[in-house]
């Protein structure tokens, strides 16, 4: 295991028993996933690469990353505990592993509460019924106890995309197409 790897699991690990011991760990873990679409490439509609690229830069001076971090947070109504977060790991310059510390958490966090937190993104909205009948299959297959997070992908055409903790399965239309292109390029 690498040393990020190990440094971003110690993070995380943190931040689940404070958060949950503070009785903040809904509050946190919907922040963290709010603050994961800005950040990550495999996360929602909302992805700004150049932000991960401002705050893991060593030229930047740390004062400069916690002003716009805070700005961002504000505007986003990203709560108080994920903003001090984010100040620990801007002044110990440890932003470069924050990607690696929210996909952490997920993992994290099941250890401290004993639920998993599934993220699905679909086409289109979700009813109740398909809703349920997702976490059910997910309980059954996982084991453990979901809690099931929900949204709308713009960028899908069909079928929907799970993300649990750090894996992703993607049984989207162009997931679907690309999977199939592979397969066609590695039979030539």
């Amino acid at each position: 295991m690498s040393q990020t790897t190990v440094m971003a699991m110690r993070y995380a690990r943190a931040l689940a028993e404070h958060s949950n011991a503070i009785g903040q760990f809904a509050a946190v873990r919907d922040d963290l996933l709010l603050l994961r679409d800005l950040l990550d490439p495999d996360s929602g509609d909302f992805h700004a690469p150049e932000l991960l690229d401002f705050l893991s830069s060593p030229v930047i001076p740390p004062e400069k990353k916690n002003e716009v971090m805070g700005r961002i947070c504000e505007g986003a109504g990203i709560g108080p505990v994920v903003r001090e977060f984010l100040r620990v790991l801007i002044g110990r310059r440890h932003c470069r592993i924050l990607l690696h510390v929210m996909r952490a958490y997920d993992d994290a966090a099941r250890k401290v509460t004993g639920e998993y937190t599934v993220r699905v993104e679909a086409a289109r909205p979700l009813t109740e019924e398909q809703r349920r009948r997702i976490a059910e299959a997910l309980e059954k297959a996982m084991k453990t106890k979901v809690n099931l997070l929900t949204g709308v992908a713009g960028r899908l055409m069909a079928g929907m995309r799970l993300r649990i903790g750090s894996r992703m399965l993607d049984s989207t239309a162009r997931g679907k197409l690309h999977r199939l292109r592979d397969t066609l390029q590695q039979t030539k």
